[in-house]
């Protein structure tokens, strides 16, 4: 499951039947490991004020964690580890 990886360019948005969403938008998965997820901020996704992430199992839905984060002085990507 860990060990998938994405094609470079388009990212995936499901890797290892795991989904990342930020404020409901599907989010590119760069890398995904038991204590660690690195996507990419959709570009659709507000540059200021806090938004929704969660994290779920594509193939039943359930959702895996939850938070919320606040954008202010994020760049392009996120590095975010849920614990």
């Amino acid at each position: 499951m860990f060990d998938q990886v994405p094609n470079p360019i388009p990212m995936a948005s499901v890797l290892g039947d795991i989904q990342v969403l930020v404020n409901n938008v599907p989010s590119p998965i760069h890398f995904i490991s038991p204590r660690q997820i690195n996507f990419l901020i959709p570009k659709a996704t507000p540059s200021s004020g806090d938004v929704d992430v969660t994290i779920t199992q594509k193939s039943t839905g359930q959702i895996v964690a939850t938070t919320s984060m606040s954008m202010a002085g994020r760049i392009a990507g996120v590095l975010h580890a849920f614990r």
